[in-house]
């Protein structure tokens, strides 16, 4: 391979990287949340979904009975950690478009894991623009959009500071 051969064939890949990476920037994960759910070793304690809620007797806190107002704060989050050492924060979602680095398919409903923190922010019946982790596509790492249907749904929402963050 000659030396402008080397250089073409570099070019080409440099710009089928640059374009894969633009992919991922632009991309974005939607879907509606349809079931959360508090696993502690491995046990479910907690499920929310939209015909209710339901909670074990292990389950150290208040559930209520409102699908649409689940959360777990920090002294219920400690003791479920205290009693049972693993706690699993999941987040059911049906799937109304993916980007990479996410493969789940339009209409499918897809399990993934969160912290706490993001799991509190969200609840059943939400539709929601989301990021997975690139490095395990089964966990949520962060939520751009929150809204109530998806009609009402953007890519990412305003943040509220007058900064024209739309």
């Amino acid at each position: 391979m000659n030396r402008r051969q080397f250089l073409r064939v570099g070019a080409v890949g440099a710009a089928a990287s640059v374009a894969g990476c633009t992919k991922a920037v632009l991309g974005t994960n939607q879907g509606r949340v349809v079931e959360k759910t508090v696993r502690a070793d491995e046990t479910r304690v907690l499920s929310a979904t939209a015909s209710g809620v339901s909670a074990r007797d292990e389950y150290p806190g208040n559930a209520g009975s409102d699908p649409g107002n689940v959360v777990v704060n920090e002294s219920v989050g400690t003791r479920l950690t205290e009693s049972f050492g693993t706690v699993t924060y999941e987040v059911t979602i049906e799937q109304y478009r993916s980007a990479w680095p996410n493969d789940a398919k339009e209409g499918e409903r897809t399990l993934y894991t969160t912290h706490r923190t993001l799991f509190n922010e969200i609840q059943v019946g939400d539709s929601i623009t989301f990021q997975p982790d690139p490095t395990d596509t089964g966990r949520i790492s962060s939520i751009s959009c929150v809204a109530a249907d998806r009609e009402s749904l953007s890519a990412r929402c305003s943040t509220g500071d007058g900064g024209g963050g739309d």
